[in-house]
C-alpha cells in the first residue's frame, strides 16, 4: 500500500516525458513498461484507444494502440486502467482508473480463460496452465498463426491418452513471467513441477511429436518412481 500512496504523492515515480501522443502496441509492451518503470510500485496509466486522455499528476500516461493489447488489457476506448509493476517488474496488477483518486478501488481487475472448446482451434480451454497430471498446452495470442500446430496436437490425441490437450489464449489472460514467444508448446505436470517448459522452435509435425513423446516418457517414470515408494513403504 505504501508504494500505491507515495506513487500518488510523486515519490519514488519515474519521472516520463513520454506522453498521451504516445501509442503502445502489444508488440511494443514489455519494452514500455520497463521504460516507463524504475522500482515495484511504479504504475503507468493505459487510456483506451480512443484516447479520452486521463492523466494523473506525474505518472506516465499512454494510449492503447491496437485491438489485442486493448484485449488484453480489458480497457473500453474511452476509459483507462492503471498498472502497478511487482515481482521485480515482471509482473503487474490491473486497476480500473480514477481521475480523482488515481485507483478507481482496491479491486484487482480479474482475467480468465474462456470456458469450454475453441472451436477453430479443435481444443478445450486450459482452467489452469500448470497441472497435476501431464497437459500439453497450446499458448497463443493469434488463433490463425496458431491453427496449424493445433492440426498437430488434435492429431497426436488420440497417441498419447494419458496426456491431455489444451489451449491457452493470452490475449484473455497471462500466465506470468515467462521467456517463450507465441504460439508456443507447453508442457505441465507433477513430474515438471512449477517450471515452464516449453518447446523451442522450429515447431512442425516432427519436433512436436517428439516433445510430446518425450514429456509421456517423463511423466510416466516420474508415476513409476513414485509406484516403488508407495509399496517400499508397506
Amino acid at each position: 500500500m505504501f508504494a500505491k500512496l507515495a506513487c500518488i504523492f510523486g515519490i519514488g515515480c519515474v519521472q516520463s516525458n513520454i506522453g498521451l501522443e504516445t501509442t503502445v502496441d502489444w508488440s511494443t509492451f514489455g519494452q514500455s513498461l520497463l521504460e516507463n518503470t524504475k522500482q515495484d510500485g511504479d504504475m503507468i496509466i493505459f487510456n483506451g484507444r480512443g484516447n479520452p486522455g486521463h492523466s494523473f499528476d506525474n505518472i506516465p500516461a499512454l494510449v492503447v494502440g491496437d485491438n489485442k493489447l486493448e484485449r488484453f488489457l480489458n480497457v473500453s476506448a474511452d476509459a483507462a486502467v492503471v498498472l502497478e509493476m511487482f515481482n521485480n517488474r515482471t509482473d503487474f496488477h490491473v486497476y480500473d482508473f480514477s481521475a480523482e483518486s488515481l485507483l478507481a478501488n482496491d479491486i484487482r481487475k480479474s482475467f480468465k480463460q474462456p470456458v469450454g472448446m475453441n472451436e477453430k482451434l479443435g481444443l478445450e480451454f486450459a482452467s489452469e496452465i500448470k497441472s497435476e497430471t501431464l497437459q500439453i498446452t497450446l499458448v497463443y495470442d493469434d488463433e490463425e498463426n496458431a491453427n496449424s500446430i493445433s492440426k498437430i496436437l488434435t492429431g497426436l490425441e488420440a497417441t498419447f491418452p494419458t496426456a491431455t490437450f489444451k489451449c491457452w489464449d493470452i490475449i484473455e489472460a497471462d500466465i506470468g513471467p515467462h521467456l517463450f514467444d507465441y504460439p508456443a508448446v507447453v508442457v505441465s505436470s507433477k513430474a515438471h513441477g512449477d517450471q515452464f517448459y516449453s518447446l523451442q522452435p522450429p515447431l512442425n509435425e516432427d519436433s512436436i511429436l517428439l516433445f510430446v513423446e518425450a514429456n509421456v516418457i517423463k511423466n510416466k517414470d516420474r508415476l513409476s518412481q513414485e509406484k516403488k515408494v508407495f509399496r517400499s513403504e508397506l
